[in-house]
């Protein structure tokens, strides 16, 4: 039996355990939503409850890290010992006890233990033949060593000459990072009404609305619209090979995001928002309290439960192409990096070669298979089942639903929640079925030219909706339904055009990439400092002097369009020659760099 619901989802059959599983996810969905209403009655930000129960994690993720360190130490003590008194013993007895005795991890469903025990034993040539594509072939390589017993040969799925990272994807996240400080810059001068932002001029519910304001309000509905879903998608893609690389085992799994998620979000929620709040306090004249909140680390906080989520669902059988792991007795993926490998320079240098050896045959067969068992979506499908069903009257529901702005932190609005769930389910998808290796223009149904007409027509309908429709009494349902396809296709109009323009690598991207993480969590604080800044100095150079209510963090003062425009831009720019150095500073930390 198969689940309808899910099989639109993510493209394949699943079973009825799974079904049952998606259930108790919908009913923990439902649970969370009267929990919600119960906080809001009581005046309690539900946040803050998300920020409790991660602190928790966090606690006993560093206990259980301690007492493995104790342990640890305890092993690597006694093996010292061993080592010593065994040190006139035989070196080659020793590693023959080794490359006949492979230690397997039953626990993890596969060999990716024994893989790195015979890499260990049998010598370097089988670490590196699964991805020589010199012109000694695979088959002679593997036939030097071992060549009858298939638990002595390292078969990876895909090989490829070099193994490299997804670069487009690199350039995308540093592209959707800088977008997202000026989106909050945005908010700072009045894009976010009255309650969207720390500090910040322009409060739209009075009189202080501008033209430059009413422009910004359009530019972040265009992002709100899509540009967190694409960090939920690029998340996806990397989710499926990170899970894999653990043994496809939940608990090690779960440990390496409380590490890269919870905590640095729960950090950033007991240390740096609070301190963006207190500063918007004393740059209002207001009295100072401390108060933790999630900020704009509600997306990892979301990111830690989706990918609690795929390890309920994900299933070593569920239906994946034939790779050469399971043509090679089910051995497990070993990807050496973790952003991907691509196959590209691979199929280029062996589309001439002959599949003399069971790799390349297997490499073949997997090919053949990926196109069988998955077809990229038509442009009706995208457009109607994602777009307007999931990403639009789901997405509208689920705002009826809540009732408010936010959930747990994250902010209810177009390209939200629904959206993030579809689009991550989408990256997963992909790096199932490599989507990515291939040219996403050519998978299209229809012509590029076509397919970016579609697109710009609905970023046009998104623009004419927030200018003449804007809280308007149908805003909401025909915002929502526009809102719907807009966000499918611009994710993967944003996707195509990153793979064919900005798929390479260079020194300062690469500075940029491993600094983007860093950015995103410290750049709420810097823009609030930035703007106190330029507040001060307005209020200190020009006649007319910003000020605040006392229950809006946003000013009702008017300072005409041509400041605000240069304000914007003013932030803007402190803000980035701020962000970026101090973030690729505190990303060398040595101490640091494990969990940024």
């Amino acid at each position: 039996m198969s689940c309808d619901f899910v099989s639109c989802c993510f493209r394949i059959n699943v079973p009825i355990e799974k079904c049952r599983t998606i259930g108790n996810w919908v009913g923990a969905f439902v649970a969370a939503l009267i929990l919600h209403y119960i906080l809001l009655i009581l005046g309690i930000p539900s946040d803050l409850l998300l920020v409790v129960v991660a602190t928790g994690k966090v606690v006993q993720w560093a206990l259980n890290s301690k007492a493995d360190d104790g342990y640890n130490n305890v092993i690597q003590a006694e093996a010292g010992v061993t080592s010593f008194a065994e040190n006139g013993s035989s070196s080659n007895d020793h590693n023959s006890d080794v490359s006949t005795t492979p230690h397997t991890n039953q626990n993890a469903g596969g060999s990716t233990s024994t893989i790195l025990m015979m890499e260990e034993s049998t010598g370097p040539s089988l670490v590196a033949d699964p991805y020589d594509t010199s012109t000694s072939s695979l088959s002679q390589q593997q036939g030097d060593s071992h060549h009858n017993s298939p638990m002595t040969t390292p078969i990876l799925p895909r090989p490829s000459a070099q193994q490299q990272r997804y670069y487009f994807l690199d350039n995308l996240k540093i592209f959707l990072t800088a977008l997202v400080l000026t989106h909050h810059v945005s908010c700072a001068f009045g894009a976010c009404g009255s309650a969207g932002w720390y500090l910040g001029v322009g409060d739209d519910d009075n009189d202080a609305v501008t033209a430059f304001s009413e422009a910004l309000k359009i530019f972040t509905l265009m992002n709100q619209g899509y540009f967190m879903t694409l960090f939920f998608l690029i998340s996806g893609f990397f989710t499926a090979s990170s899970y894999d690389r653990k043994g496809k085992s939940s608990a090690m799994f779960l440990q390496d995001k409380v590490k890269r998620l919870l905590v640095p979000a729960v950090v950033c929620s007991y240390t740096a928002n609070p301190l963006a709040l207190l500063l918007s306090q004393w740059s209002r004249d207001q009295s100072l309290f401390y108060f933790p909140h999630a900020g704009a680390c509600w997306y990892l906080y979301w990111l830690y439960i989706f990918c609690f989520a795929y390890t309920t669902l994900a299933d070593e059988k569920a239906v994946q192409i034939p790779s050469v792991t399971s043509a090679a007795n089910g051995q497990d993926n070993v990807i050496a990096e973790e952003q991907g490998v691509r196959d590209d320079d691979f199929n280029q240098q062996q589309s001439s070669a002959s599949l003399s050896s069971p790799v390349e045959e297997h490499v073949a067969a997997a090919d053949a298979s990926s196109s069988q068992l998955f077809q990229f979506p038509s442009t009706t499908t995208r457009m109607v089942k994602y777009g307007l069903l999931f990403c639009g009257f789901y997405m509208l529901i689920v705002a009826i639903l809540t009732g408010v702005h936010t959930f747990y932190g994250m902010p209810i609005f177009i390209g939200s929640f629904v959206n993030d769930i579809v689009m991550f389910t989408a990256g997963i998808t992909a790096k199932q079925y490599g989507v990515f290796d291939r040219s996403i223009a050519e998978q299209l149904d229809v012509s590029l030219t076509c397919f970016r007409s579609i697109v710009a027509i609905e970023i046009a309908a998104m623009i004419i909706v927030g200018i003449f429709l804007m809280w308007s009494p149908i805003w909401y349902l025909v915002l929502g339904l526009v809102a719907g396809p807009y966000c499918v296709d611009m994710n993967l109009a944003l996707l195509q055009i990153f793979q064919v323009t900005a798929d390479s690598v260079s020194s300062l991207s690469r500075k940029l990439a491993k600094a983007a993480y860093t950015v995103y969590l410290i750049h709420p604080l810097i823009i609030v400092c930035v703007t106190a800044v330029y507040i001060e100095a307005y209020n200190a150079l020009d006649g007319i002097q910003i000020e605040f209510d006392d229950d809006s963090p946003v000013s009702p003062t008017n300072i005409g369009n041509r400041d605000m425009a240069m304000g914007w831009v003013t932030v803007n720019i402190l803000s980035r020659f701020i962000c970026w150095p101090l973030a690729m500073c505190i990303s060398r930390i040595p101490s640091l760099q494990g969990f940024l």
